[in-house]
């Protein structure tokens, strides 16, 4: 009977010892799970808030390029200033000019002269139309920054808004110690991956050749700023 109770006492020693070594194992590995889920989040938001200081700098570029509208409305006021200029007060070879600046006069109500430095080997006329190309050329670029600007703002937006999901997710995986993603949480951060992925923030192992030409037209916008 002694011998029964023992062995009995023997299994469930072993048996406890066992479950105990196997709840061990999977707090271990809930612990592990928890960690490369957390890295993986926390990669993914610095990623993100790098896109973001990247997208901030590029909005004010395109913002700046913006004002350049004030450059071409001055290349079309200097065209016809050029234009309003007598053949009498223009020689062959001139190098600069006087003309009447129709923006700005003097307390008289005349227009104040400024100075226009001309082509000497063109005449009024030529380097008026020089003018106006000018001005048409930065017209023209700023309506191209027009739609850049409104795509790269709502980047910009989404982006914070993506940050601050990144955030909440990694917040109640700590307060609460959640080690297994809910599939909620699992389709929020494989968007995330695919957006940063999409703008060539992130590299994208299915397109290496595209997330390299992204990566140089970042760099060089980059350089411009």
């Amino acid at each position: 009977m002694i011998c029964c109770l023992w062995r009995t006492r023997s299994i469930s020693i072993s048996v406890l010892n066992l479950n105990l070594s196997r709840i061990q194992n999977l707090c271990v590995k809930a612990l592990e799970e928890q960690e490369s889920n957390l890295d993986f989040i926390n990669n993914l938001k610095n990623t993100t808030l790098k896109a973001i200081n990247l997208t901030k700098k590029k909005v004010i570029n395109l913002e700046k390029q913006l004002k350049n509208k004030e450059e071409a409305e001055r290349w079309k006021q200097l065209g016809d200033s050029l234009l309003a200029v007598s053949y009498k007060g223009w020689n062959k070879g001139m190098k600069e000019i006087l003309v009447d600046d129709w923006n700005k006069f003097d307390e008289n109500g005349n227009p104040i002269k400024i100075s226009v430095t001309l082509n000497p080997e063109k005449n009024i006329h030529e380097n008026a139309q020089e003018c106006f190309k000018q001005s048409k050329k930065v017209y023209n670029a700023i309506e191209k920054v027009i739609p850049l600007l409104t795509e790269t703002k709502n980047d910009f937006l989404i982006l914070q808004n993506n940050e601050k999901i990144l955030s909440d997710i990694y917040s109640q995986m700590v307060l609460k110690s959640i080690s297994i993603v809910s599939q909620e949480m699992k389709q929020q951060l494989f968007q995330i991956q695919s957006q940063l992925r999409q703008k060539g923030f992130l590299f994208d192992p299915k397109n290496k050749e595209k997330f390299q030409s992204k990566k140089k037209i970042l760099k060089k916008n980059m350089e411009k700023m």
